[in-house]
């Protein structure tokens, strides 16, 4: 069993091409959703991060009908999530791949966790730009048209930014198109990572980490 999990932000079907190119080498992925896309943001929420999204994770593996032995893929704050999973249910995995895995010095983890809100946006770079990102726009096309000019994207075929926006937004009642991971969401998850030196230490199962030739985040 093959399992995928997604980074912040993103949702299963923004790797549509990922998935498409295992498919032709005969690998078939189960895409899991993570608690942002599980659970509208609260104040209850704001209390908790990874380790408990981990921990929702970890519950959703135990619910599978499928008991097969997993091979855990997981991209950003997903590789860390499944990294845990492994780490308490060890016995459930056979090998993780880790896709650019959140991994930062542990003080500037204890900042985003514990500095407030209004400071950290100020030092973290990357939850500051998700607070401020658009989140609405008149279209699908017009979203399109906004993310095809930013860093972030630059890299992205058309076909693949069109596989992000198409899965990361949804009609509103208004008639526009509005994100589907929230930014508040996504700056909670930025703002409430975890150290993950000190997990692999513990992790058991054979584990692979890959990152990007232009990756930042590792």
């Amino acid at each position: 069993m093959h399992i995928f999990c997604h980074a912040n932000g993103f949702s299963p079907d923004c790797y549509q091409l990922f998935f498409k190119e295992a498919s032709n080498s005969g690998i078939n992925f189960t895409p899991f959703t993570l608690t942002p896309l599980d659970e509208p943001f609260s104040m209850y929420q704001m209390a908790k991060g990874w380790h408990d999204y981990g921990w929702d994770l970890i519950n959703k593996i135990d619910k599978q009908e499928n008991k097969n032995m997993i091979t855990g893929v997981g991209h950003s704050m997903g590789a860390v999530l499944l990294l845990k999973a492994a780490i308490v249910r060890p016995e459930r995995f056979t090998k993780l791949v880790l896709l650019d895995p959140t991994i930062l010095p542990r003080r500037f983890v204890y900042l985003s966790n514990y500095l407030p809100k209004f400071i950290t946006r100020k030092v973290h770079p990357v939850a500051s730009k998700a607070f401020r990102r658009k989140d609405n726009f008149d279209s699908f096309e017009s979203a399109f048209d906004n993310l095809r000019e930013k860093k972030l994207f630059k890299y992205f075929s058309d076909e693949a930014l069109w596989n992000y926006v198409n899965s990361g937004f949804h009609p509103t009642k208004d008639g526009r198109v509005t994100l589907t991971f929230t930014k508040q969401w996504e700056e909670h998850c930025f703002l409430s990572v975890v150290s993950t030196w000190g997990m692999l230490k513990k992790v058991s199962v054979p584990t692979t980490i890959i990152f990007g030739e232009k990756s930042d985040l590792i």
